[in-house]
């Protein structure tokens, strides 16, 4: 019972630093997300959960809106992190994620401008047509991805996922993982010389955190 207990702290402690690499890797425009598996259902993109960086350059958003969108995001971070008093830590509800999600969403747009709301459904659909193939949503400004790239992009992703679908349960981990790999260097192969230098450059200079490795049981 002991050692079953020392597990489970072992596992808080460790969701608790995961969510702090999260909190700085947000500069890196890694989307906010809750770590406890399961707990956001809702895959899209929300103002809420896509990267400030991205917001900033395709919204272009001035310095007090970064700093507002930052708190919010913060904020719904907390909001969402699993109890650290029960054991094994519980994350939030599904009806409260969507809940302070749409809270979170309402915030920021109350912060734009009318000309930048006219731009957040593209900007959101372009975060999700790139995260389809394991791709950055920054990246749309940074490469300039241009209007005829997208298109063929998001059908790489539509492909990917009626190939996962297709997957039996059981290979959907492994195979899907090799598909997803695929599709993104499809995406890539996508790119002109000068994006994809462009593209090397810009994961040289912002690496991506990595997640904690799962504790083992004792």
């Amino acid at each position: 019972m002991k050692s079953q207990r020392t597990h489970w702290i072992a596992l808080g402690t460790l969701l608790c630093l995961f969510s702090g690499a999260i909190a700085d890797a947000q500069e890196n425009n890694t989307p906010p997300q809750n770590p406890a598996r399961g707990a956001r259902r809702d895959r899209n993109y929300h103002l809420s959960n896509v990267s400030i960086t991205y917001l900033r350059d395709v919204l272009k958003l001035d310095k007090d809106q970064v700093t507002k969108i930052r708190e919010i995001h913060e904020q719904l971070k907390k909001d969402l992190a699993p109890s650290p008093t029960t054991i094994p830590p519980t994350p939030a509800d599904p009806n409260k994620v969507k809940e302070l999600t749409q809270k979170a969403d309402d915030a920021i747009q109350a912060l734009l401008k009318e000309d930048q709301k006219a731009l957040v459904k593209q900007a959101l659909q372009d975060a999700d047509t790139m995260r389809a193939v394991g791709l950055q949503a920054v990246l749309v400004p940074v490469l300039k991805i241009t209007d005829a790239q997208k298109k063929q992009i998001a059908q790489l992703g539509e492909n990917l996922q009626k190939e996962v679908r297709a997957l039996p349960r059981e290979e959907r981990r492994t195979k899907g993982m090799e598909l997803r790999k695929k599709a993104r260097e499809e995406a890539i192969n996508l790119l002109t010389d000068e994006q994809k230098k462009a593209l090397e450059q810009y994961e040289k200079e912002h690496p991506r955190p990595q997640a904690p490795p799962s504790p083992k049981g004792n």
